[in-house]
């Protein structure tokens, strides 16, 4: 796993290796072409065969796409292409998925399950993409509550967050609660949201409390395009941030998402809690670094002296080519402190290493 996301390796015709994102959010495969030779760029390309998920597959459909360009290093999307005929069980604590939906036998609470809409599907083009490919109904939504207001939501595990529309976000943040500007991946690469916590988010009975949502201009535009392909209002994206802390069965067949708490909640980390920095998550940055893109004011990064463009090369002694972009910024949460091995202009470390407090980055309230 990066993050809040799973990750899968799978072969595309020859070549091996391929790290696809588990996305009950993508309607379809989708791989960025300079991952598989075999994958015609904008194209639909019929493979052969393909290993995924621990299964064969012969003449597999593909949607070659380079989607998140060189904001961060990830080859595609497992989607309903091949999701579809399942009923997942996506367990967190363990990163493992099956493909049965059932449950451990341990640490969990009681289960809670509700029933889901399956929607979306037809004959579609993807931008840039030179023609059009059938699919299916793959849309998982779900009711769900955000501090008492009723909205409808996708189920999506590619999203590492929780996403809420700028309204809903601009109505809860007249309470005085404070909100914080921060990168997030979206199809088409790194985007600019708002990011704020909610006193309570449910999903029936499932209910978290603080958990960061965030919103912005592009995510408003991917749900006013979900809407018009399901026809209804989807208000959201229910994401890893909330779903990591139960053990999770989505059902293509049974119809049905369940919900299981972890009795042991030490994996789900606040990444919203955390060393006062954020990372870049380039393809193109130097070897063995992650260039600072942003201090965050008041925090004790900031006050240690860090400061954009400087170098982080380790996290605790573990060298930065070793963590997924997409799970920095849950490594520099999760504790007190975290020793960071620097190259700095203005900082006050001793043989290149700073030690860091982890900050609230975005308290509930001011």
């Amino acid at each position: 796993m990066a993050g809040n996301i799973f990750i899968l390796p799978a072969k595309l015709g020859a070549t091996d290796g391929v790290q696809l994102v588990l996305d009950t959010g993508a309607p379809a495969l989708l791989v960025r072409p300079p991952a598989a030779p075999e994958v015609k760029a904008s194209a639909v390309t019929t493979l052969d065969s393909a290993s995924l998920v621990g299964l064969e597959f012969s003449a597999l459909k593909v949607v070659g796409l380079d989607f998140f360009g060189d904001s961060v290093a990830l080859d595609g999307l497992l989607g309903c292409t091949v999701l579809c005929d399942f009923d997942l069980g996506l367990d967190y604590r363990a990163e493992t998925l099956t493909l049965s939906g059932a449950r451990p036998s341990a640490g969990l609470e009681a289960e809670v399950a509700l029933p889901v809409m399956l929607k979306g599907g037809g004959l579609a083009q993807f931008q840039g993409v030179n023609e059009a490919v059938q699919l299916r109904p793959s849309r998982v939504l779900v009711n769900a509550t955000v501090e008492g207001t009723t909205q409808l939501m996708m189920v999506d595990t590619g999203a590492g967050v929780t996403v809420i529309r700028t309204a809903l976000a601009t109505s809860l943040a007249l309470d005085g609660r404070m909100t914080v500007d921060t990168p997030a991946l979206a199809m088409g690469g790194i985007t600019h949201t708002l990011v704020m916590r909610t006193k309570s988010i449910a999903v029936g009975a499932a209910s978290l409390e603080g958990l960061p949502v965030v919103s912005g201009a592009t995510f408003d535009g991917l749900l006013d395009g979900l809407s018009q392909e399901t026809g209804v209002t989807v208000d959201g994206l229910i994401g890893g941030a909330f779903l990591r802390s139960y053990y999770t069965s989505v059902g293509y067949v049974d119809g049905m998402l369940r919900l299981s708490r972890y009795t042991d909640q030490s994996h789900a980390v606040d990444e919203m809690r955390r060393v006062g920095i954020d990372l870049s998550t380039a393809r193109n940055d130097p070897p063995g670094s992650r260039t600072v893109a942003r201090v965050f004011p008041g925090s004790d990064a900031a006050a240690q002296g860090l400061q954009q463009g400087d170098v982080v090369k380790a996290i605790d002694g573990v060298s930065v080519s070793e963590i997924h972009a997409l799970a920095l910024p849950s490594r520099l949460g999760g504790a007190s402190t975290h020793e960071l091995t620097v190259e700095c202009r203005a900082c006050a470390a001793v043989s290149g290493k700073i030690v860091v407090k982890v900050d609230d980055l975005v308290p509930l309230m001011r």
